[in-house]
């Protein structure tokens, strides 16, 4: 299954969650948006007009780490991506 993570490796609960993804070895495409801009743009454009980052938005925070399953799933925690494999 194709796991996609949104963040930046200056971000204390990305690099825990790559960590662990790592550790149980779990394949996944990070998108780091201090790798590429073109990534931050996608990633804001989403966040600010998906439902699902209602609760982000009206708490000012980031959304990272953001993760995207090929199955569908959207989750901000790794420890449910995890579980999916």
């Amino acid at each position: 299954m194709k796991v996609t993570m949104y963040g930046i490796r200056s971000c204390h609960d990305c690099v825990d969650a790559e960590k662990l993804l790592n550790e149980k070895h779990i394949p996944f495409e990070y998108l780091d948006f201090a790798e590429n801009p073109v990534w931050l743009k996608d990633f804001l454009q989403l966040r600010d007009k998906s439902p699902f980052f209602a609760f982000v938005r009206d708490n000012g925070y980031i959304g990272i780490p953001y993760f995207e399953l090929e199955d569908g799933t959207k989750t901000f925690d790794v420890n449910e991506v995890a579980a999916k494999f």
